[in-house]
């Protein structure tokens, strides 16, 4: 693990491709976590905090795409996207990191699903045309009263 600083975005695409996961340990209530959505771009899997939005992103209890009933264990997973661990509990992050990364397979099998879930949601364009859509509604509330 190497702290970088500021890199561009070629050398970030570069970082995320190469990554086997991408580790997210906020302490604070995150509202969205916009660098998880980044990573799945990449087919990157996320290793994140419980603190605020995080876990929707990748959580068997918030994502309907996620098997709930095994994070590591022998059974198949289908559709994983990353693993969730208690924020500021180092013993939780440090069992959770050692449990993914000596899962390889499930690690490729988490990075190919959050690909396919950012192609699902949260390209760019798809946001865009779902704001449009939320503002012209609103307008033609407007305009009919």
């Amino acid at each position: 693990m190497q702290f970088l600083g500021f890199v561009d975005a070629e050398a970030l695409a570069q970082l995320y491709t190469g990554a086997r996961l991408l580790l997210v340990p906020s302490l604070v209530a995150e509202t969205f976590g916009n660098v998880v959505i980044e990573a799945f771009s990449y087919g990157t899997p996320c290793l994140v905090s419980d603190a605020g939005a995080l876990p929707e992103l990748v959580s068997a209890r918030h994502n309907t795409a996620l098997s709930p009933s095994n994070e590591f264990g022998d059974a198949p997973v289908v559709e994983t996207l990353g693993a969730v661990f208690r924020a500021g509990d180092g013993t939780d992050f440090i069992a959770k990191l050692t449990g993914l990364l000596q899962q390889p397979a499930l690690l490729s099998q988490m990075g190919q699903a959050a690909y396919h879930r950012y192609l699902q949601y949260y390209q760019p364009e798809m946001n865009r045309q779902a704001s449009l859509a939320c503002y012209q509604q609103v307008l033609n509330k407007q305009g009919g009263s």
